[in-house]
């Protein structure tokens, strides 16, 4: 079990999963669990900490700009943030399909 690649992979057979499954699917749970907590709390702390930068005194570049303008340019950066996680997961759920969960992360 050297190789990184999963050679044979045959969770219906209970002698397999015994000896070898449980092994691999215990690892990639060990590694994917903290790695997605990671994820989604970073994602989580990006909008919290773009709606304090006005409190912090940022103005994002634009000082002469109203008000209205700079709060609707900070609820942007966490939208955007967003958008761009959910729309990444559309192309992940296929990924792992084709190439399995360890390839692709």
């Amino acid at each position: 079990m050297s190789s990184t690649n999963i050679e044979k992979w045959e969770v219906e057979d209970e002698s397999f999963w015994k000896q070898t499954g449980s092994k691999i699917a215990n690892r990639n749970l060990w590694i994917s669990i903290p790695a997605l907590l990671f994820a989604f709390a970073l994602w989580l702390m990006w909008g919290m900490i773009i709606v304090q930068m006005k409190k912090l005194g940022f103005t994002l570049g634009l000082p002469d700009a109203a008000p209205k303008v700079i709060n609707e340019l900070l609820w942007t950066l966490p939208a955007i943030a967003g958008l761009a996680g959910a729309t990444l997961r559309i192309p992940s759920s296929f990924l792992i399909a084709i190439g399995g969960g360890r390839n692709t992360i």
